[in-house]
């Protein structure tokens, strides 16, 4: 069973390009979501991996870990590449 990936961004372009990447891959599984790390829109326990490489290092660390909590659902985790 495929999962889904939740793309948060909150820069247009760069939502657009994620979408004609994967969509170029055969991907369906992509929701493209205009939002923050800090406010990702996403409904509450409704994640169970949050993961950000190179833009990790932009966010306000200790209100997205309140809303990475706030989205992931029990048992859910954290990977964050802050270098």
């Amino acid at each position: 069973m495929a999962n889904s990936v939740f793309a948060v961004e909150p820069n247009v372009a760069m939502r657009e390009m994620g979408i004609q990447q994967l969509e170029s891959l055969g991907s369906n599984r992509l929701v493209s979501v205009a939002g923050t790390a800090e406010k990702t829109m996403l409904r509450s326990a409704s994640v169970d991996f949050v993961t950000a490489a190179q833009a990790a290092h932009w966010f306000d660390l200790p209100r997205a870990r309140a809303e990475f909590a706030r989205i992931l659902r029990p048992g859910g985790w954290v990977r964050l590449d802050l270098e």
